[in-house]
């Protein structure tokens, strides 16, 4: 337990040190930090031994702990998608590839963003000739994946190309998600649980359902109850304009026998199933109980109560750019799995308006 706490102590400084505090600013003492963590003077020296070790603090006789000067190490080029041309911006996307390359930039790296038109590389031309002139000691792909061309020109230059399915940056546990999700419809009385999923579906050998459904009903048949035919629907592309809309009426239509609960698992699938749910007039939580994927920061406000699986983007980037460090530096880097936060409908933000963002 001990080693634990002093791992999460360490990461948790680290976050800290690297997106907050300038070289030369001095740590709160031990004891203050021991009392902060709820933690032995041992434990956090040990946290506090490994920040020296990643050469972020240093101990100065008289002075105490503190933030050593970032040295720049090299140069990184992220590549991420231009949203400006996405019919519906996701919130995760505007956030994610800034406070990466904040993290970056604070840890030593000098980085410079290039934006992907599209999912092919014929607007990256300009970061393939500086590849090949060797100016990048990296290539991130911060969302999506390199096309084919490009994983082959990096290969074929020696460039250590990261990001997509094969190398991650971060990952959410989306099963532990789902589990979380029908968990706690079941606990409010559910039993008649709905799944409204993104993503085109993942083939499973016996199955015509996607993983995620797969997962889906397994958790339903552990608390001893069935999915009806069409009680879940797994959209091919969240982005496009009005799928939730029809998710949802899919759904809410398959049976005369409708859900009791709906579980979804994208933030953008739920704005718009939230509005056909008030064009037909469903009660919530009376005659639906509304569990949804959300991303900590989103302003959204909820026209009815609806609980919430959150993720976190600053934590998902600042365990994103550790892996790309320990890549970076040689070290055998597996990518985070970032822990979903679940807030109960009388916590977050509602309104009897439809769906709002503060100004």
């Amino acid at each position: 337990m001990k080693n634990r706490l002093h791992e999460k102590i360490h990461a948790e400084l680290r976050r800290e040190i690297l997106s907050q505090r300038k070289p030369g600013e001095r740590l709160p003492s031990e004891a203050e930090l021991a009392r902060r963590f709820q933690v032995s003077i041992v434990t956090l020296r040990n946290a506090t031994l490994a920040l020296e070790s990643d050469g972020l603090v240093k101990r100065i006789s008289g002075v105490g702990v503190v933030v050593c000067e970032r040295k720049t190490h090299g140069r990184l080029a992220l590549v991420s998608r231009d949203v400006a041309f996405d019919p519906r911006p996701l919130y995760f996307h505007l956030r994610f590839t800034p406070l990466l390359q904040r993290n970056l930039v604070h840890a030593g790296w000098e980085t410079v963003t290039h934006l992907q038109i599209g999912s092919d590389s014929s607007n990256l031309s300009n970061l393939q000739s500086d590849m090949s002139r060797g100016r990048y000691d990296a290539i991130i792909w911060t969302l999506g994946d390199a096309p084919k061309d490009f994983r082959d020109a990096a290969q074929e230059r020696g460039v250590m190309l990261l990001g997509g399915p094969d190398r991650p940056l971060v990952q959410v546990d989306s099963d532990a998600m789902i589990r979380d999700g029908v968990d706690h419809l079941v606990a409010t009385g559910c039993r008649r649980v709905a799944g409204l999923f993104s993503g085109p579906p993942t083939e499973i050998p016996k199955s015509d359902n996607g993983h995620a459904t797969q997962v889906f009903n397994k958790r339903l048949h552990h608390h001893g109850l069935k999915t009806a035919p069409g009680r879940v629907v797994q959209d091919t592309e969240a982005r496009l304009l009005g799928s939730g809309w029809q998710g949802f009426r899919d759904l809410w239509t398959a049976s005369r026998e409708r859900p009791d609960g709906l579980l979804v698992l994208d933030d953008v699938l739920y704005r718009d199933a939230a509005r056909a749910i008030l064009e037909i007039g469903v009660r919530v939580p009376s005659q639906l109980r509304i569990v949804t994927h959300s991303n900590r920061g989103d302003d959204l406000v909820h026209p009815f109560p609806v609980s919430l699986l959150e993720v976190d983007p600053e934590e998902m980037a600042a365990a994103a750019a550790d892996f790309i460090i320990q890549s970076l530096e040689g070290q055998s880097a597996t990518a985070r799995a970032i822990p979903v936060r679940l807030i109960e409908a009388r916590e977050a933000k509602t309104s009897a308006s439809p769906l709002l963002h503060h100004s």
